[in-house]
């Protein structure tokens, strides 16, 4: 969601002016550091799939899709072609970056085409969760899944499905 300049008329202009402060020291700091963040990483790749030649692949995974947002499906749009295979694991009511840009629009119109495939069986949560999902999908979603649940043995969020052996 975009913010209107008219939203700054509103704030104080100490504030802003505090604002631009944090702001100039956060990118010196970076700077002098050496760091990147997030958003210096996501820009330095789009710039660099953009003005320089590049691989295309044949294959690309998008896991999380449903919180990919629009710059980063500029992203992956320039790491494939009109060949390449595309997988996208996504779940559109599961959006929970929306105050980074995602929506999860983005995901049903990139995939509107695509052959889609429901994952039926769960392997990471209890029998009650995902009836508890059941329920949820039907009486809100009015959609009648199947699904089942195989690992009974989890009791609480904290235990892990994976199990470490050792050798």
């Amino acid at each position: 969601k975009q913010i209107s300049p008219d939203i700054l008329m509103d704030i104080d202009s100490d504030l802003l002016g505090q604002w631009e402060t944090v702001c100039k020291e956060y990118e010196a700091k970076k700077s002098s550091s050496l760091f990147l963040d997030f958003d210096d990483l996501l820009t330095l790749s789009y710039l660099a799939l953009k003005t320089n030649p590049h691989q295309v692949y044949d294959w690309i995974q998008v896991d999380e899709a449903q919180d990919v947002n629009l710059f980063q499906w500029n992203i992956i749009g320039n790491l494939v072609d009109e060949n390449s295979h595309v997988i996208y694991f996504g779940d559109y009511e599961q959006t929970i970056y929306s105050f980074l840009g995602s929506n999860n629009q983005h995901l049903k119109e990139s995939t509107s085409s695509f052959q889609k495939h429901q994952l039926k069986i769960n392997y990471r949560s209890s029998s009650n969760l995902v009836r508890l999902f059941i329920a949820y999908s039907q009486s809100i979603l009015g959609e009648n899944l199947q699904l089942i649940a195989i690992n009974d043995s989890l009791k609480d969020i904290t235990q892990s499905p994976m199990r470490v052996v050792e050798i």
